[in-house]
């Protein structure tokens, strides 16, 4: 399988496919009045004492990545059995936008940002007053490094939200129970995914080299 990064996302050519996926996103965004939307560096996380080594700079993912990536999954998974886990939530649109459209067994973001969790709770209220659900998503301060998951099915959306020694620590530090429950992981803008691969502790690896999006089941 082809394990290389598609790097001609960031060149001119790809320009107008950027643009389409920004439009996408603000539409969705201001449907529901979502709000911290804007691009976080380092340097400013770094001004709330955090810990900024091998992390990334906040981002919202192009939401229709998330569209591709669950239409990758393979038939006979029912998402009403998983439970999703947004890991590096930021401001909780990603969460959101898997809640608005996915039938999944409960909706759990999580982030080492304290101000990024209060802005996710912020747009939380806004979405459900326009949406006028009830159903509940919990958001929470965590850090990737010490998270420990529950015992139970899950699928894990990670849009880069840190460099790959997290990444690996993240996934030794919950091994069993991702095997156990056989989980997944949805990772979007998956740069060091020959590096999770060749720890070679998964099941199967889907994954659309185009759109540099990958599955890996365990």
């Amino acid at each position: 399988m082809d394990l290389s990064y598609n790097d001609l996302w960031k060149s001119e050519a790809y320009s107008w496919r950027r643009e389409v996926s920004q439009k996408y996103n603000s539409h969705w965004i201001e449907h529901y009045g979502l709000k911290f939307f804007e691009t976080i560096s380092l340097k400013e996380l770094s001004k709330q004492k955090l810990d900024v080594k091998y992390s990334s700079a906040f981002q919202v993912v192009w939401l229709r990545n998330i569209d591709r990536l669950m239409d990758m999954m393979p038939v006979d998974i029912n998402l009403g059995n998983y439970n999703l886990i947004d890991v590096g939530c930021g401001s909780g649109i990603s969460t959101l936008y898997f809640y608005d459209f996915y039938p999944f067994k409960s909706f759990y973001g999580f982030d080492f940002s304290r101000d990024l969790i209060s802005k996710a709770e912020i747009n939380l209220k806004s979405y459900l007053l326009k949406s006028k659900s009830e159903k509940s998503i919990n958001f929470k301060v965590k850090d990737a490094k010490n998270f420990i998951l529950q015992d139970q099915a899950n699928l894990l959306f990670m849009f880069h939200p840190f460099e790959f020694p997290i990444a690996r620590q993240f996934i030794l530090n919950n091994l069993f129970k991702l095997k156990k429950n056989n989980s997944i992981i949805a990772f979007s803008n998956d740069f060091y995914i020959k590096k999770i691969i060749e720890l070679n502790e998964h099941q199967k690896l889907i994954r659309d080299t185009f759109n540099n999006l990958s599955l890996i089941l365990f």
